[in-house]
């Protein structure tokens, strides 16, 4: 009975295995073809923001797609980490806690 129980369990273990190493290649090829789109989506919102800017157009639409034009501009933040070393009593007065989903990150090799 424990020989039995041993195979039974290598058997599922290299099912297991077999399983994890399709789901590593699938999610390699996916994530591959991803940085592929991602990057060919970058070329074509450059091409269509240069075109928009070089010809004045701020906005098109159609039944399709709509693309606003935004100019590039600056954007103003605060320093937390600096902000909590100088004045660490105020920065504890305005902090705020906010729920955070659980994902999964996934780096390709």
């Amino acid at each position: 009975m424990n020989e039995e129980l041993t195979k039974q369990l290598k058997i599922n273990n290299d099912k297991i295995l077999a399983t994890q190493e399709q789901i590593a290649a699938a999610t390699v090829s996916f994530q591959n073809e991803l940085k592929s789109y991602q990057e060919k989506d970058r070329e074509i919102r450059d091409a269509i923001a240069l075109a928009m800017q070089e010809s004045g157009v701020k906005s098109f639409e159609n039944d399709f797609v709509k693309l606003t034009f935004v100019a590039e501009s600056s954007r103003t933040t605060i320093d937390v980490k600096a902000f909590e070393a100088a004045e660490p009593e105020l920065a504890q007065k305005f902090k705020r806690t906010t729920p955070v989903k659980s994902s999964v990150r996934i780096a390709v090799k």
